[in-house]
């Protein structure tokens, strides 16, 4: 029987995307929508990625990519700047758009420039895209409930949070030396002082070793010797060699304040943590992961309590192999070809 032909689907990846979020997530969207569509990439020419396995048009700005509409019948977008622009021409074109939520940029902007107008803007521009757009993805459960309670009204929503290539079975106890492991940047969102904080305190207590996985070394390294912490070490590297490192850790740090933007997210080390059998530890403010954490025992709640995290990090470690057993189940579920 001859198979079916599959609609085509363009993914328009927005100019300033990272390396890192590319690798792990716009590829990994890409291996979930083929399921269903012929997917084609439109990447920015100053991207330089080249050897995937899906057909790429490159694009230097949005308005070049509207003489390639004409042979889709959906446009992934993920960026609402893009989205204004390109959605006139797919209507147009009779395109059928999925605008993919990742957050909400009014949120994000407000807490950065506290600029009520600014705020105003772009609340208006996510409005759009949430009314006119034909399909809605985001990236949590909390994320599908904020939209409707600042929007007034519900619509149809897919939850695809940022997920991982695989899950590793580990089976190996901690050693004498705990072995802790950062990763990320050092924006003030993701509380790297704070961080450093509970490190040192962490280093006064017990027999540890930190890693962090950073391309901003010298950065850090003023910040760590300001805090006097000792036993650690600056990596960086593509995914491949986050993924690698992880294996070898015991517990990674995911710290984040009460915020509106932190409560909807789903940061992407969340699930590199888990799917490598470390024990994330984590604020309660964290998307829909924090109360996983709790429902199916894979962490450690952070509640501004360094002694208990000291006492809860040694019964943790007595139980590791409980732990990683947990995390390689839960994040087996959370991989693009398992993931419904």
């Amino acid at each position: 029987m001859q198979e079916l032909q599959k609609d085509k689907l363009l993914m328009f990846i927005p100019i300033n995307i990272h390396s890192g979020v590319f690798e792990s997530q716009m590829l990994g969207l890409a291996e979930y929508y083929s399921r269903k569509f012929e997917i084609v990439l439109a990447i920015h020419e100053s991207n330089k990625i080249k050897n995937l396995d899906y057909k790429i048009i490159r694009y230097n700005n949005q308005i070049n990519i509207i003489k390639y509409l004409k042979s889709f019948k959906y446009i992934y977008i993920r960026n609402v700047i893009d989205f204004i622009i390109l959605f006139p021409f797919s209507v147009f074109r009779k395109i059928k758009t999925i605008y993919d939520f990742r957050g909400l940029i009014c949120f994000e902007s407000y807490s950065r420039n506290n600029n009520p107008i600014k705020f105003i803007f772009l609340y208006l521009l996510e409005f759009i895209a949430y009314l006119f757009s034909n399909r809605i993805q985001v990236v949590s459960h909390a994320l599908r409930n904020k939209l409707k309670t600042i929007f007034l009204f519900r619509r149809k929503v897919k939850i695809i949070p940022c997920l991982v290539f695989k899950s590793n079975k580990r089976s190996d106890r901690c050693s004498e030396t705990i072995k802790f492991v950062y990763v990320g940047g050092l924006s003030s969102w993701q509380k790297i002082e704070k961080i450093l904080s509970i490190m040192t305190y962490l280093n006064s207590s017990i027999d540890c070793f930190f890693t962090f996985i950073t391309p901003q070394h010298k950065e850090l390294k003023q910040k760590i010797d300001k805090n006097k912490l000792i036993n650690y070490e600056l990596l960086s590297g593509d995914n491949k060699y986050v993924q690698e490192k992880l294996l070898n850790q015991d517990f990674g740090f995911l710290i984040r304040d009460d915020l509106v933007l932190n409560h909807i997210s789903s940061p992407i080390k969340f699930l590199e943590y888990t799917s490598n059998g470390v024990v994330p530890i984590v604020t309660p403010f964290i998307g829909d992961y924090s109360k996983d954490v709790e429902d199916y025992n894979i962490g450690i709640i952070y509640r501004e309590n360094n002694e208990e995290l000291i006492k809860k990090i040694k019964s943790t470690s007595d139980d590791i192999i409980s732990f990683r057993s947990r995390l390689s189940k839960y994040s087996r579920s959370m991989t693009w070809d398992k993931y419904h």
